[in-house]
């Protein structure tokens, strides 16, 4: 193999990645509701996010905001849905393997936030509150929520499918262990 072979294979290695590989075995299913607080909190950057960190571990289904149909999820499958708040007030998300994330935006009040899961929480068993874009990551700590940080290059590499590294990254897989546990 030539030297320009070789780096061109390299390369191609950290370009494309691999065919996620599922463990066998019995894994139960998982709904993940995925809603905004406020107008541009940056659920759908969250909501793909939290499907390609998913997608690791499992096969998973998406379901984008404004899409209509149903998916026929079957066993182990994460069926990720991104739903405006209008379509979540009708929701009483309640069952194993069903959790909700509320989205923040992270430039804003974290206590005010932090009341509204309060509330959410009155109809749906597990909430996680996320803060999107957040700058005082202690101040969102500190309210129980998970902080994803702000960064253009993962917003962009996540809205087209990609695995977004560093600390974007970090926080959607803990997002993902996050929505797993909170059975």
């Amino acid at each position: 193999m030539s030297a320009l072979a070789g780096a061109l294979r390299r390369a191609g290695e950290l370009l494309i990645e691999p065919a996620p590989s599922f463990r066998p075995g019995r894994m139960e299913s998982l709904e993940v509701v995925i809603t905004a607080l406020a107008a541009g909190a940056g659920a759908t950057t969250v909501s793909r996010g939290l499907a390609c960190a998913l997608r690791r571990s499992r096969p998973v289904e998406m379901i984008e905001a404004g899409q209509v149909g149903f998916v026929a999820a079957g066993p182990g499958v994460a069926v990720v849905r991104d739903l405006v708040p209008s379509e979540t007030g009708h929701l009483h998300h309640r069952g194993p393997g069903r959790v909700l994330v509320a989205v923040a935006d992270g430039r804003r009040e974290p206590a005010l936030a932090a009341l509204v899961r309060d509330a959410l929480a009155a109809r749906h068993e597990r909430v996680v509150l996320v803060a999107n874009r957040a700058r005082d990551v202690t101040a969102w700590s500190e309210c129980g929520a998970l902080c994803v940080p702000d960064s253009r290059l993962g917003a962009w590499l996540v809205h087209r499918g990609r695995w977004p590294l560093g600390a974007v990254g970090a926080a959607f897989d803990a997002l993902a262990v996050h929505v797993r546990e909170a059975r």
